[in-house]
């Protein structure tokens, strides 16, 4: 019983033992289970977290760009609404000048250069973008288009800048006269226009010679009056005449010392040609040696006849040395003036002339303006020829900075937008797009003529091209410091020229001489002249490199002596034949290297061994050959002079007779001129 009880206590606890052990698998089971399924559950919660922030970010997203999207839709509709292609081409009054570009063409039509260059194909016109098109052209292609032209030539823009002007002739105002010194070099008008300013300027010119045209107003007791200097060289003819159309009295100035010189007369010439009244300054009175009275009688043949004589010129005597006559030469000015009764508007847009332009580095073109008419301000829109712009600053001749210039008053500009061509006129106008539509439309203007000229290839031309292929040239590169000496020395050059030898000036400029300039130069195989300027370091360094000729001057006489040096040794020698000396046959002997010895006797100047003969018979030249022998008793001598006799062998000749003249001449090479 007892160990049937202890068998069944151990069944027990071994089954409770089974049941715990089952119920804490079970229990672990469950906790396992139920932990797996919360990690479940956190993950989905996780992930449900998670997928509702990504649609939140892109629900947000998606509104953003549909935002954007509309915005975008609205700009678009509203450019589209702005920028909208007409259904029809709107008509408009179109004008055209004389030329007009196909660009500017279609711009003023408001369509674009490809629809315009489009429409004049399917018209049998061809043409590019940048073209000129002439009025009649233009016009067709406008008015095929539906478009009303208007035409208008240089004439009705000339006439639209005058008509901003003042003309009542009641604000008219006396204004200071306007001087020109005119003479030869050295007869002393710097000097003289020296003494009347007290500067030193004349001591700074090279040589003795104005090299541009300088304007200067200065102040007497009497009033004021303004000088123009220009130079006594031939070769500054068209600056002289340029100062000439602008001068109101000319100062002729001609040396006690040298006398009437032909620059003097061109000066009187230009003076006639535009009936400008001259007053003669005979200068360098304080020499010793002087007769005025001399130069009077000089002048008189080319009708300057002294008002003492009853002529209608005046003659004074003055020294630029010492001073004396100055001062009555400026009252005679004056009173020249006051006769001619000068009057100028003072009111109003101003007009005045280019007297001379030139290139500084830092700021640009600068001119020197006379003013004519009319006040011109800081400020002005001006115009003269193809530049344009606007008054920057304004100096007088002293280099002191104004704010508003008079008529006769010479002044110095900043504002052109280019270099403004000597002698040209300017204009101050109200309105800076008038003023560029008449400087492009100028532009425009002188490329077409160029390219006309260019074009015309006529007969004549090939002709001559075919000619120069034998003739030799001289090419040069010039640059200058200003635009009136530039123009001068390349007219000055261009004289030069012969039959033989042409001039050619590849390339010319105002400033320094650049990169640009030796590349030229080294292309063409140029000289390089600097006039007054110098030559860049990287120019230089090219010059030196390919060794290019490169010469600097500031004076004109030796700058053209080099050039026609130059090409005079280039010119081909000439050679003329002169008569050495006449020996007359006296006997025929003969001889074992010679079929003939002359036996002669020197009746003239000397016979030289070796020199071309002629042999006359009855004054009738019968032969030319050469002397090969030539002896006198037996030995060989180089010449035999007069009154002596001698044995002559001429070369392949043997028909020689007794009295023959024998003939002897040299070849001398002729030294040739330009």
């Amino acid at each position: 019983m007892k160990k049937q009880d202890l068998l069944n206590k151990k069944n027990n606890s071994f089954l409770k033992k089974k049941n715990t052990d089952k119920d804490k698998d079970e229990q672990s089971h469950f906790l396992i289970h139920k932990r797996k399924k919360n990690i479940k559950t956190l993950k989905s919660k996780n992930n449900e977290k998670f997928l509702k922030k990504n649609n939140i970010r892109e629900e947000k997203n998606n509104i953003i760009k549909k935002n954007k999207n509309n915005k975008n839709h609205i700009k678009l509709n509203s450019l589209k609404q702005v920028f909208q292609k007409p259904i029809k081409i709107v008509n408009k009054d179109i004008f055209i000048g004389e030329f007009i570009k196909v660009s500017e063409l279609a711009n003023k039509m408001s369509i674009k250069s490809v629809e315009l260059i489009k429409k004049m194909i399917s018209f049998g016109i061809i043409a590019t973008i940048n073209q000129l098109l002439n009025q009649k052209t233009a016009q067709l292609i406008a008015e095929k288009m539906g478009h009303k032209v208007i035409l208008y030539n240089k004439n009705d823009l000339e006439k639209s800048i005058i008509c901003d002007r003042v003309i009542d002739n009641t604000l008219l105002k006396e204004r200071p006269p306007v001087v020109t010194i005119m003479g030869h070099v050295d007869h002393g008008k710097t000097s003289l226009l020296d003494f009347i300013r007290s500067t030193r300027i004349a001591k700074k010119e090279a040589g003795g010679i104005t090299q541009h045209i300088g304007a200067y107003q200065v102040k007497t007791k009497k009033g004021l009056i303004t000088f123009l200097d220009t130079p006594g060289h031939a070769a500054f003819t068209s600056m002289r005449a340029r100062g000439v159309k602008i001068t109101d009295i000319i100062v002729l100035v001609v040396a006690v010392d040298d006398g009437v010189q032909p620059q003097t007369i061109e000066a009187i010439q230009h003076a006639k040609a535009a009936n400008v009244p001259v007053l003669v300054a005979i200068n360098k009175i304080d020499r010793i040696e002087s007769d005025p009275e001399q130069i009077k009688h000089a002048l008189m043949k080319h009708d300057i006849v002294p008002e003492e004589w009853g002529g209608d010129n005046i003659f004074i005597q003055v020294s630029a040395k010492t001073g004396k006559g100055i001062d009555d030469l400026l009252n005679l000015i004056l009173l020249q003036a006051e006769m001619m009764e000068l009057k100028a508007i003072d009111q109003g847009l101003a007009r005045g002339v280019v007297i001379e332009s030139y290139i500084d580095k830092g700021k640009g073109p600068i001119a020197t303006i006379l003013i004519q008419e009319g006040t011109l301000k800081k400020g002005d829109i001006i115009l003269s020829g193809c530049s344009y712009g606007k008054v920057k600053a304004m100096t007088n001749e002293v280099g002191k900075n104004i704010n508003k210039a008079i008529p006769s008053l010479p002044i110095v500009i900043l504002g052109f937008s280019s270099l403004p061509e000597i002698g040209s006129v300017m204009y101050a106008l109200n309105d800076e797009k008038k003023a560029r539509e008449l400087a492009i439309y100028r532009q425009e203007k002188n490329r077409e003529n160029k390219l006309d000229k260019n074009r015309r290839l006529k007969l004549d031309n090939i002709f001559e091209n075919m000619k120069e292929e034998n003739i030799l040239s001289l090419n040069i590169v010039l640059k200058s410091d200003v635009q009136g000496s530039l123009e001068a020395i390349c007219e000055a050059l261009l004289k030069l020229s012969n039959s033989e030898i042409k001039i050619k000036i590849i390339g010319s400029g105002v400033g320094a001489i650049t990169e640009t300039d030796a590349t030229l130069a080294l292309a063409s195989n140029a000289i390089i002249i600097g006039f007054n300027v110098r030559a860049y370091t990287s120019s230089k360094q090219i010059i030196e490199k390919e060794k290019l000729d490169l010469r600097y001057y500031s004076v004109i006489y030796t700058l053209i002596n080099d050039i026609s040096n130059a090409m005079k040794g280039m010119l081909s020698p000439e050679y003329k034949q002169e008569i050495l000396g006449l020996a007359e046959v006296r006997n025929v002997f003969k001889s074992p290297k010679f079929p003939a010895i002359a036996g002669c006797m020197v009746i003239e100047g000397v016979i030289k061994r070796n020199n071309p003969v002629r042999i006359l018979r009855n004054n009738v030249v019968i032969y030319e050959g050469e002397l090969e022998s030539l002896r006198r008793y037996r030995e060989d001598v180089i010449e035999v002079k007069n009154g002596m006799e001698c044995g002559i062998g001429i070369k392949n000749y043997q028909d020689i007779l007794i009295k023959d003249i024998i003939e002897v001449v040299e070849m001398k090479e002729i030294q040739r001129n330009i």
